[in-house]
């Protein structure tokens, strides 16, 4: 899901494996897409999770 790809972008930002950029974050969108698992999985009625809080308060 997209939040999830989101924290593992933030982490690699974090930890200097790559830079921050708006161009990135579109694509952690598109390959994370919410969208393409539910219909992978033919659950197409079920709302898209728009955010998480992980375990260090952040929000995504």
């Amino acid at each position: 899901m997209a939040v999830h790809g989101k924290w593992f972008y933030e982490q690699m930002v974090r930890w200097g494996q790559t830079d921050r950029t708006a161009e990135s974050a579109r694509k952690v969108e598109q390959i994370f897409s919410s969208a393409a698992y539910r219909s992978a999985l033919g659950l197409t009625d079920l709302p898209s999770e728009n955010s998480i809080r992980m375990f260090d308060g952040k929000r995504f």
